[in-house]
């Protein structure tokens, strides 16, 4: 409540205290400089929020909205910003449950830039899986989950594979078996999420 003279009061509106929010991780931690990777956010204390963001960087920090799950876990979700920076790069992240007091920076999202892929090889596999797969481009550094995806161009039947990442002009993944001969489309994610090609 407010007083203007010390003696009477307005009619008493609610305020919450709420416990320090901690941050246990995020996910993926990683995504495009252009923006748009939903963030999952996992951690404790996150209830009883008025206002609840998520802060990239500190000069200055870039402040998204974000919205609470319960879960379990229980969890903040936001959708990281264009980031301005054309090579890519390590912010520190941050959340706040009322857009003014922020949990310490420990932790980071790293932005990378606009990856291209250029060839892949072998651009063939039996059915039975297993074999190697080199996709060639540039700026494929700065992911942290990279992930191969062998989908029917209806995704009627997709298969998600993981990669590894050799030097910052290729991507490495292992073909799984499939049900069938034919075409599939060539999906290389970074972060497990987004797509590249």
């Amino acid at each position: 409540s407010v007083s203007t003279n010390g003696q009477q009061f307005t009619n008493g509106q609610q305020f919450v205290y709420f416990a320090e929010p901690m941050i246990s991780s995020i996910g993926p931690a990683s995504g495009p400089v252009f923006g748009g990777t939903r963030v999952n956010v996992t951690g404790v204390n996150f209830q009883n929020g008025s206002s609840p963001v998520c802060s990239f960087g500190t000069d200055p920090p870039i402040r998204v909205e974000a919205t609470y799950e319960p879960g379990p876990p229980m969890s903040l979700m936001c959708t990281s910003p264009s980031a301005g920076l054309s090579a890519g790069g390590s912010v520190m992240f941050s959340v706040s449950l009322n857009a003014q007091q922020f949990t310490g920076s420990i932790h980071a999202f790293d932005f990378y830039a606009s990856p291209e892929v250029g060839t892949v090889s072998p651009s063939t596999g039996p059915v039975e899986g297993s074999t190697l797969v080199l996709v060639s481009g540039h700026a494929f550094a700065g992911g942290s989950h990279y992930q191969c995806r062998f989908a029917t161009g209806t995704e009627l039947l997709a298969y998600t594979v993981t990669a590894s990442l050799h030097g910052d002009t290729s991507v490495a993944c292992e073909t799984p078996l499939v049900s069938g001969v034919g075409e599939f489309d060539l999906h290389l994610s970074l972060n497990g999420e987004s797509t590249v090609c």
